[in-house]
């Protein structure tokens, strides 16, 4: 959730809701383990995991002007992660050597949906207009997320100990500092330019010795105000995210560049009230590592509709 754009005065209050559809989200590794029936890890022919993820992630919204150009934004995020697991083989196996693959993918990754609450994200912003140009905004925010989504022990110490665990989380355990630039300039034509930058910033580990990754996104957007009521808007967003740790090991299933491009339209049938529509797909991305399981992004859709409250 960022700035609006109508104007706020002392004691307004603005809500948001929005919702992130992602599908086919695509992860995998090589791997050359099993276990046997006994429950021990053994060598095994090599394979592979392969693992896709679909999630939806609705987050609530609450913007308090608590004075002329200060706001106060809370964020309450919740999630569904539908996790699909196959694996295949790269070398020829045996047949108990394929059960013993099979006995080893269920332990890392399986078919289930997961749900949960998220890290809570609490900021103060202080927003200027007219600083360089007529009409111009600029929104600088600064806060830290509350620890209240799920996490798990270190999946990589269960695994070569041949029990089940989780790589999925819903939050760090940590408190993470943040940081929110928004800026939007009007263009002649109807048209209209902003660009902005958010980052999250976890710097410890938590009580189960996991550091979630900084992560940075950039975003350029041009809109088009085809009415008073509609508007079309095209995106680029760059997004950056560093390694995470388990107990000072590098987590291998983390580290993502990723440059995507986006369309959408906003609807604003009263003032105050407005209704946003988008779809974003990647141009580019790369994984920080070759041998992890970073999921690949694949299409998001946005669904979003923000009250601002008289």
């Amino acid at each position: 959730m960022g700035p609006g754009s109508v104007p706020k005065e002392q004691g307004a209050i603005r809500l948001t809701l929005n919702v992130l559809w992602g599908v086919e989200f695509e992860g995998g590794h090589r791997e050359d383990h099993g276990v046997s029936p006994s429950g021990q890890v053994i060598d095994v022919p090599l394979y592979r995991h392969e693992v896709s993820l679909d999630f939806v992630r609705t987050e609530l919204g609450v913007e308090y002007t608590f004075l002329d150009g200060w706001d106060v934004w809370l964020r309450i995020p919740y999630e569904v992660k539908a996790q699909r697991v196959s694996f295949r083989q790269v070398e020829p196996a045996t047949f108990d050597q394929i059960v013993a693959q099979k006995r080893h993918t269920d332990l890392h990754h399986r078919t289930e949906t997961y749900t949960g609450l998220s890290d809570l994200m609490l900021l103060v912003a202080r927003r200027w207009s007219d600083l360089l140009f007529g009409g111009d905004s600029l929104t600088v925010a600064a806060g830290f997320t509350v620890p209240t989504g799920q996490t798990e022990r270190d999946p990589f110490e269960a695994g070569d100990q041949g029990e089940e665990h989780l790589h999925i989380q819903f939050g760090t355990g940590t408190v993470d500092p943040l940081l929110e630039l928004y800026y939007q300039v009007p263009l002649p034509a109807d048209m209209s330019l902003s660009v902005s930058a958010t980052g999250r910033f976890p710097f410890y580990e938590n009580p189960k010795t996991y550091r979630g990754p900084v992560e940075v996104t950039g975003n350029i957007r041009l809109g088009y105000a085809v009415t008073e009521w509609l508007a079309i808007t095209a995106d680029f967003t760059t997004f950056w995210q560093s390694f995470a740790y388990w107990d000072g090991h590098r987590d291998e299933n983390s580290g993502l560049v990723s440059l995507l491009g986006a369309v959408g339209f906003t609807v604003r049938p009263c003032g105050g009230f407005s209704i946003n529509l988008g779809a974003r797909y990647p141009l580019y991305q790369r994984t920080l590592s070759a041998e992890g399981d970073t999921f690949e992004q694949g299409p998001s859709f946005l669904f979003s509709v923000s009250w601002l409250l008289p």
